[in-house]
């Protein structure tokens, strides 16, 4: 069995990374954002503080055909959905709306509840997806990125779901042999299979794109791959490497309208939910 050491440096996100220049910029960007596109900013999904949302529109007069749902990462421990708003104006500017939860961070919760509220914070969206669209139905697509897009494969455990996991932690289990994490999640052999998307079935017609960066760790390259063979293709019908990008990299190729990334979410927001049985158990 690997060691600590080797368990930390493939879940060390940051290593190689200067967090101060990296969010900063993030920051930057996300005010830039709240200043050019104004947003609902903080509105409340559930009866907690760490229960609030941001709301970004396209512009006045637009009907909404799809809604991008982002959960940020952090290892459900850290970050916050302010530091990701820069996300939307690509969406917006193709007539999407695009929804920035929050939810409560571990040691304070546990990583159940952060599901739960996640859950939460998809039922608020579809509740109000009507009034944003015209006529017909308004398609929602559920992304994340790192222990986000954990949750977001999650929802699509609970129903079908158009997901779109960037660097996704779909198995917990290998997370308990990591020594940094140990006290924040304080997970369990129990509890790490139960939250785990790839040890259960996914609904039936969930359908997953799962991108992770080619300079990730082996890890985190793992774990992409880990969906797909644990739900089959019908259901995982994309896994792909974004060459040379590290692990925060990818969220800023989701932001760019160029990139291949951000094809890619787009054009699984356009897609019909998969007419496919759930797979099996693993």
């Amino acid at each position: 069995m690997p060691d600590a050491s080797w368990w930390d440096a493939q879940y060390q996100a940051l290593a190689g990374v200067d967090p101060k220049a990296l969010f900063g910029a993030w920051a930057r960007r996300s005010a830039q954002t709240v200043e050019a596109l104004g947003g609902r900013l903080d509105v409340p999904y559930g009866p907690t503080p760490a229960e609030t949302l941001d709301v970004f529109m396209p512009s006045s007069g637009t009907p909404v055909q799809e809604v991008l749902v982002f959960f940020h990462g952090g290892f459900w421990r850290g970050s916050d959905k302010a530091l990701h708003r820069f996300i939307a104006p690509a969406f917006t500017a193709a007539g999407a709306a695009v929804v920035l939860p929050n939810y409560a961070l571990c040691p304070a919760v546990t990583i159940g509840t952060i599901l739960e509220q996640a859950a939460a914070a998809l039922r608020w969206v579809e509740a109000q997806a009507a009034a944003w669209g015209s006529p017909g139905p308004v398609r929602i697509t559920v992304a994340g990125h790192s222990a986000g897009g954990h949750l977001a494969a999650m929802l699509g455990v609970q129903q079908p779901a158009r997901v779109f996991s960037l660097s996704g932690l779909h198995d917990l289990q290998p997370l308990m042999q990591v020594p940094f994490l140990h006290d924040d999640l304080q997970l369990s052999a129990e509890t790490a299979r139960a939250w785990s998307p790839a040890v259960h079935r996914p609904a039936a017609g969930t359908v997953v794109h799962a991108v992770v960066g080619g300079a990730e760790s082996g890890e985190f390259q793992r774990q992409t791959q880990l969906l797909r063979d644990a739900w089959g293709e019908p259901a995982v019908p994309v896994v792909g490497i974004c060459p040379d990008a590290g692990h925060f990299a990818v969220v800023e190729a989701l932001a760019d309208p160029a990139h291949e990334v951000h094809r890619a979410c787009r054009l699984l927001m356009a897609r019909a939910l998969a007419s496919v049985p759930a797979s099996s158990n693993p």
